[in-house]
This record gives structure tokens, C-alpha cells and sequence, in this order.
């Protein structure tokens, strides 16, 4: 742990993303939330629900320092840490959490961008983790 580390202070927003998906035990109805983050909305109808949701928590990710973004996995796995970069922030807060798996660059081979990565890339120092277990 870090011992000389200040302490933190600020704000902590907990929201859980897709309450549609969540509350029919789904990862996602439509389309997965977690790989749209850098497609354009879709001009035609039926828009997939997860694009309106995203619309709704980008306001919030310009507005936060620190993503940390808690899934649980569909089958039995170790947990995890997945970065959204090797950031000096990232690599202070997964060696904070002592979690035994820390998967680095993985944001680079997935089909679709990641809420991390998004907010990863804003502008200013972000800390942008996924939890994965």
C-alpha cells in the first residue's frame, strides 16, 4: 500500500449503466454498452437502448477524474484488473488494489472501444480501470 500517498477527497458517483440488461441478468439487450463508446449514434430507428444510455453517463465520465468501471465476468474466473493505459494514475491504482491479475493493454485487441478507454482519452490526468470477477 502506499504509505505516503495523500489522502484522497472528492466525490464518488456509483451508477449502474444498463438497468435495463441488469435487471434481465443480461450483460446487454441491443448491443453491448461496453464496446460503443467510439461509434457515432445511429442516424436511423430503432436506436439501440444502450447508445440513449450512453448519452446519459457521458455527461458524467467529462466530469470525473477517476473511472473505475465494476463488472462481473459470465463464467467462473479469477478477478482482475484491466487499465485503460499504463498511466502512472492506472499503474498507482491496481498496485492499491492488490488484485492478483492485472491485464494490461487488452483495450487495444477488443472488437469496440471501452468506457475506459473513452474516458481514458478525455482531456487532463484520468485513472480509467476495469474490475473484472
Amino acid at each position: 500500500m502506499f504509505t505516503d500517498a495523500p489522502p484522497l477527497s472528492g466525490t464518488v458517483r456509483c451508477i449502474i449503466a444498463n438497468h435495463e440488461a441488469f435487471f434481465h441478468g443480461q450483460r446487454y439487450r441491443a448491443t453491448d454498452l461496453n464496446r460503443i463508446w467510439n461509434q457515432e449514434y445511429p442516424k436511423n430507428p430503432p436506436i439501440p437502448h444502450e447508445f440513449e444510455v450512453r448519452e446519459r453517463i457521458r455527461p458524467w465520465l467529462e466530469d470525473v477524474d477517476v473511472c473505475i468501471d465494476i463488472h462481473s465476468t459470465t463464467l467462473p474466473s479469477a478477478s482482475m484488473v484491466i487499465p485503460a493505459s499504463s498511466s502512472t494514475g492506472n499503474r498507482h491504482l491496481c498496485e492499491a488494489l492488490s488484485c492478483e491479475y492485472v491485464v494490461h493493454n487488452i483495450v487495444n485487441y477488443l472488437q469496440g472501444s471501452p468506457i475506459i478507454a473513452y474516458h481514458a482519452n478525455l482531456p487532463g490526468e484520468r485513472i480509467s480501470i476495469t474490475i473484472e470477477g
